[in-house]
C-alpha cells in the first residue's frame, strides 16, 4: 500500500536560531501543520514534527510531540520535506513575495 505525502507549503523564517520553515504536508487526505526544517551550524537539515514545549521549574526548555508517525512513514515524511524544500531553494525567488 502506498501512502501519498504531498508538501502543502513551506514557510521559511529568519533570525529564529536552528529553525529554517514550518511546513504544512498532507498524508493521505490529513494535514499537519508545523512540521519544522532544523539546521545547526554546519550540519545537515533535519525534520521536526509539530511540538508542544514547557518550562520546567528548573528552566530547562523540554519538548513533546504532537504527531508520532511509525518510523517507515516518518522517514518518507521527512525525505518528502527535505527534497521540497531543497527544491524551493533552488528556484529563484518572487520580487513580489513578502518574506515570513
Amino acid at each position: 500500500m502506498s501512502i501519498d505525502i504531498k508538501i502543502e507549503c513551506i514557510k521559511p523564517v529568519k533570525d529564529h536560531g536552528s529553525l529554517r520553515a514550518f511546513v504544512d504536508l498532507r498524508i493521505g487526505r490529513t494535514l499537519f501543520r508545523s512540521w519544522r526544517i532544523v539546521q545547526q551550524e554546519g550540519k545537515r537539515p533535519w525534520v521536526s514534527p509539530p511540538v508542544e514545549s514547557w518550562e520546567t521549574p528548573d528552566g530547562e526548555r523540554r519538548y513533546k510531540r504532537l504527531v508520532v508517525l511509525p518510523e517507515e512513514l516518518q522517514k518518507k515524511v521527512e525525505a518528502a520535506v527535505l527534497q521540497a524544500w531543497q527544491a524551493e531553494a533552488e528556484t529563484p525567488a518572487d520580487e513580489d513575495e513578502i518574506p515570513f
